[in-house]
């Protein structure tokens, strides 16, 4: 077995690659034996790994412009104020899947839109793809396009709210835009969970516009930016209110495991008990009312989603890596 060294710092991901050992070679009169159908292994399951090209470009960056910096502190961000509970079950239109979204995935989707956005600046200060990938977006600039972003409901917003705000917007002007307000907060949520992390990487020339190429030195320095504006960013009183939430979620965490033990205990005594009924070997109102109950939520699937909304409460997902937490 070969360990792969992929970082020296926490968190850490752990790749094994098996390797054909040289050493010890079979002797040249032993017949190796031919497996049979039964006993001969099954290859192992295809998983496909999402196209992520600007998030695989940013650990690149950030390994390349790190010099010894420790951008751990980056990860642990947006492990826990970022992508946390829910939002790890959701895209930013917030849409709900059966399963964690790959964290790869999720800063993919988040990276595309900050790419759409600083080019955007571009467009309105009339730089070229070469000047953007050193340029820091000015105050004034990062105000007048996160105007024009939400005012552009139908680049965000969902179809079924872009409905009522049409509507509203021939009734009520300014009812149609208190919505936007609302739902371009929800949806900025949905798609970072941190708007100080959006707006970092709107702002800083982290993601590269265009082809452009970047010296060594420029990505050095856009990295240490981003880490001395975390440090800034933890002075903060948003950010503590954060940390106390985060400590609500932590304790929140601990009380909904017993809660799932329970929930994965119902589910599977409902079910034996379903299959029981069904097997005619036992009938349902010879049962007591708790165990009918139960059958009750396994027929009806309610167990299922009862367990299954409780292990997308508890969070962290992406527990352990910064690379790739699911795929």
């Amino acid at each position: 077995m070969k360990c792969i060294a992929l970082d020296s710092k926490g968190p850490f991901t752990l790749v094994v690659e098996h390797e054909q050992s040289s050493v010890e070679r079979p002797s040249s009169n032993a017949v190796p034996p031919v497996p049979s159908a039964a006993t001969r292994p099954s290859p192992p399951p295809l998983r496909l790994k999402p196209y992520t090209p600007l998030y695989d470009q940013l650990l690149a960056d950030l390994e390349e412009g790190s010099q010894g910096e420790d951008t751990s502190s980056l990860f642990e961000h947006i492990q826990q104020f970022c992508f946390f509970g829910e939002l790890c079950f959701m895209n930013a239109s917030g849409e709900r899947f059966e399963q964690p979204l790959p964290l790869s995935l999720k800063m993919e989707d988040l990276l595309r839109v900050v790419s759409a956005q600083r080019g955007e600046i571009a467009a309105a200060a009339g730089l070229r793809d070469s000047s953007m990938s050193r340029h820091h977006a000015t105050q004034s600039q990062m105000k007048d396009m996160m105007n024009a972003w939400r005012n552009n409901v139908g680049s965000w917003m969902c179809i079924r709210n872009q409905s009522r705000y049409w509507d509203l917007k021939q009734q009520r002007n300014q009812d149609a835009h208190q919505l936007a307000k609302s739902c371009f907060t929800t949806y900025c949520f949905q798609l970072s969970g941190c708007r100080f992390l959006l707006h970092k990487l709107i702002e800083l020339p982290i993601v590269r516009v265009g082809s452009a190429a970047r010296p060594a030195s420029s990505t050095f320095a856009v990295v240490k930016d981003l880490l001395a504006a975390l440090q800034v960013h933890k002075r903060t009183d948003q950010y503590k209110k954060a940390v106390i939430a985060s400590k609500k979620r932590m304790d929140d965490q601990e009380r909904t495991s017993r809660q799932i033990w329970w929930a994965r205990a119902d589910l599977e005594r409902g079910k034996t008990l379903a299959e029981q009924r069904d097997a005619g070997s036992l009938s349902y109102f010879d049962l007591s009312w708790k165990a009918q109950e139960l059958v009750e939520k396994y027929d009806s699937g309610n167990a299922e989603r009862t367990l299954r909304s409780l292990e997308a409460a508890r969070s962290p997902v992406y527990r352990g890596t910064h690379v790739e937490a699911s795929t």
